[in-house]
Protein backbone atom coordinates (compact mmCIF):
# COMPACT_ATOMS: atom_id res chain seq x y z
CA UNK A 1 0.00 0.00 0.00
CA UNK A 2 2.71 2.13 0.39
CA UNK A 3 2.56 3.15 -3.52
CA UNK A 4 -0.76 4.55 -3.08
CA UNK A 5 0.61 6.66 -0.60
CA UNK A 6 2.92 8.52 -2.90
CA UNK A 7 1.11 11.54 -4.97
CA UNK A 8 2.67 11.00 -8.09
CA UNK A 9 1.72 7.13 -8.11
CA UNK A 10 -1.56 7.91 -6.40
CA UNK A 11 -2.25 10.12 -9.80
CA UNK A 12 -1.28 8.06 -12.00
CA UNK A 13 -3.61 5.09 -10.71
CA UNK A 14 -6.59 7.43 -10.49
CA UNK A 15 -5.62 8.71 -14.33
CA UNK A 16 -5.71 5.10 -15.15
CA UNK A 17 -9.26 4.58 -13.60
CA UNK A 18 -10.69 7.26 -15.09
CA UNK A 19 -9.67 6.48 -19.08
CA UNK A 20 -10.68 2.38 -17.86
CA UNK A 21 -14.09 3.85 -17.24
CA UNK A 22 -14.58 6.09 -20.06
CA UNK A 23 -13.33 3.18 -22.38
CA UNK A 24 -16.14 0.73 -20.93
CA UNK A 25 -18.66 2.81 -22.59
CA UNK A 26 -17.29 5.56 -25.54
CA UNK A 27 -14.19 5.20 -27.96
CA UNK A 28 -11.45 6.60 -25.58
CA UNK A 29 -8.43 8.24 -26.64
CA UNK A 30 -4.93 10.00 -25.44
CA UNK A 31 -3.64 13.18 -26.89
CA UNK A 32 -0.34 14.10 -26.91
CA UNK A 33 0.63 17.48 -28.92
CA UNK A 34 2.00 20.61 -27.51
CA UNK A 35 1.12 19.40 -23.89
CA UNK A 36 -1.64 16.42 -23.49
CA UNK A 37 -4.90 15.46 -22.00
CA UNK A 38 -5.21 12.30 -20.12
CA UNK A 39 -8.43 10.89 -21.90
CA UNK A 40 -10.31 12.04 -24.91
CA UNK A 41 -13.82 9.99 -25.69
CA UNK A 42 -16.13 10.23 -28.19
CA UNK A 43 -19.93 10.26 -27.32
CA UNK A 44 -23.13 11.01 -29.28
CA UNK A 45 -20.96 11.95 -32.27
CA UNK A 46 -19.32 15.15 -29.88
CA UNK A 47 -15.35 15.00 -28.76
CA UNK A 48 -14.79 15.01 -24.93
CA UNK A 49 -11.35 15.92 -23.73
CA UNK A 50 -11.15 15.43 -20.10
CA UNK A 51 -7.88 16.38 -17.92
CA UNK A 52 -7.76 14.59 -13.98
CA UNK A 53 -6.33 17.01 -11.71
CA UNK A 54 -5.39 14.81 -8.42
CA UNK A 55 -3.17 16.86 -7.19
CA UNK A 56 -3.87 20.27 -4.64
CA UNK A 57 -3.13 22.38 -7.24
CA UNK A 58 -2.82 22.78 -11.09
CA UNK A 59 -0.02 24.79 -13.18
CA UNK A 60 -1.02 26.77 -15.80
CA UNK A 61 1.44 24.90 -17.86
CA UNK A 62 -0.49 21.34 -17.17
CA UNK A 63 -3.70 22.73 -18.62
CA UNK A 64 -2.53 24.61 -21.88
CA UNK A 65 -3.43 21.53 -24.13
CA UNK A 66 -7.49 21.36 -22.40
CA UNK A 67 -7.36 25.25 -22.98
CA UNK A 68 -7.61 24.41 -26.47
CA UNK A 69 -11.84 23.03 -26.45
CA UNK A 70 -14.19 24.84 -25.37
CA UNK A 71 -16.11 21.86 -23.78
CA UNK A 72 -13.11 20.16 -21.63
CA UNK A 73 -13.58 19.18 -18.35
CA UNK A 74 -11.40 18.81 -15.16
CA UNK A 75 -12.39 16.08 -13.01
CA UNK A 76 -10.57 17.02 -9.39
CA UNK A 77 -10.41 15.49 -5.86
CA UNK A 78 -12.42 18.01 -4.38
CA UNK A 79 -15.89 17.74 -3.46
CA UNK A 80 -17.46 20.39 -5.11
CA UNK A 81 -17.55 21.82 -8.77
CA UNK A 82 -15.65 24.91 -9.04
CA UNK A 83 -13.15 26.30 -11.71
CA UNK A 84 -9.56 25.94 -11.97
CA UNK A 85 -7.74 28.76 -14.22
CA UNK A 86 -10.75 29.89 -15.56
CA UNK A 87 -11.71 26.16 -16.69
CA UNK A 88 -14.89 24.10 -15.44
CA UNK A 89 -13.94 21.18 -12.84
CA UNK A 90 -15.81 18.29 -11.23
CA UNK A 91 -15.66 15.78 -8.83
CA UNK A 92 -14.05 13.32 -10.14
CA UNK A 93 -16.46 10.52 -8.29
CA UNK A 94 -19.23 12.60 -9.68
CA UNK A 95 -18.09 12.34 -12.26
CA UNK A 96 -17.69 8.73 -12.77
CA UNK A 97 -21.10 7.91 -10.86
CA UNK A 98 -22.93 9.94 -14.17
CA UNK A 99 -21.39 8.07 -16.48
CA UNK A 100 -22.75 7.32 -19.11
CA UNK A 101 -26.51 8.13 -18.09
CA UNK A 102 -25.35 12.35 -19.14
CA UNK A 103 -24.64 11.63 -22.69
CA UNK A 104 -21.26 12.27 -22.81
CA UNK A 105 -20.84 15.34 -20.50
CA UNK A 106 -19.51 14.12 -17.08
CA UNK A 107 -21.42 16.69 -15.29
Amino acid sequence: MSAVRAPEITAQLVEACVATHCARHFPTFYIKAAGEVDVAYVAEGRFWPVEVKWSEQARPAELKQIRKYDNGRILTRSRHYGTVHGLPTTPLPLALLRWPDCRGNPE
